[in-house]
């Protein structure tokens, strides 16, 4: 007996394990091309709702033994607790940095040194290495156009120009992949979600403003560059680390609903 109930509960663990590693897979896959993004997105659902039952089968059969053993229990793991009580991940932290280009120069410890060593490094990346090269229009030599025999029907260029409806707008708050790092107004897509419908009637107002000619506000398009740890042992080199922007869901809204 004691066999068997081992047999069925590592069944168990493996079925369980690998619903997780196909839950984190398709918001994996999510973060891609917008169209396939949408796709995914259904395709996350239905694999949360098989980690649901899941969880649930799981919940009734420990609740059944603790009844078993005389213990009560009232208390129902959801899947905010679930991911609440999983161990973060470690973080890496950067510390210290070298100088990217001069060996002999001391080594940045305070947060104003580490930066100043990180902007020579992207500077000098993202700076053309042949400064001399004069400004190219390329419209003089080929047209791109002059081979494209495929026009839009009238219909799609008026669906092109049609303002966004709440409809849209939800659906595409719908595919957005949850638990990540929200921009500098700290807002998540767990948050607007959570109160979408007390929000989203001004903020799909505001984009239909800003595709009438409006501008966004400084806050809305306002981006954070952060530094991830991508590979090595050294911290201490620059290079080891990718840079990546963090903006606000409000934005990233509004891009993946014209995507």
């Amino acid at each position: 007996m004691d066999v068997c109930s081992i047999i069925l509960a590592r069944a168990r663990n493996v079925r369980e394990a690998e619903c997780r590693r196909r839950v984190e897979e398709a918001e994996e896959k999510m973060e891609g091309h917008p169209i396939s993004a949408m796709v995914w997105a259904a395709e996350r659902e239905r694999r949360v709702a098989e980690w649901d039952e899941i969880q649930q089968d799981k919940h009734k059969r420990w609740s059944d033994l603790l009844r078993e053993k005389g213990i009560e229990t009232h208390d129902q793991v959801t899947k905010e607790t679930f991911h609440k009580l999983q161990p973060r991940r470690t973080q890496q932290q950067m510390v210290e940095l070298r100088h990217p280009f001069d060996s002999s120069a001391p080594t940045a410890c305070s947060t104003a040194g580490m930066l100043h060593y990180a902007k020579l490094y992207y500077e000098d990346v993202l700076t053309t290495r042949r400064p001399q090269d004069p400004i190219t229009d390329l419209t003089e030599q080929s047209d791109m156009w002059q081979d494209t025999t495929v026009s839009l029907s009238t219909t799609a260029r008026l669906d092109l120009d049609r303002p966004l409806t709440v409809e849209e707008v939800t659906q595409t708050l719908k595919s957005m992949a949850k638990g990540k790092s929200p921009g500098i107004d700290g807002l998540t897509v767990e948050f607007y979600i959570s109160n979408w419908e007390a929000v989203r009637d001004g903020l799909v107002e505001v984009y239909n403003k800003v595709l009438e000619g409006g501008k966004l506000g400084k806050g809305m398009t306002h981006g954070v560059i952060a530094v991830l740890f991508k590979k090595g042992d050294d911290k201490a080199d620059v290079k080891n680390w990718r840079p990546i922007s963090l903006l606000n869901v409000s934005y990233k809204i509004l891009a993946k609903s014209l995507a």
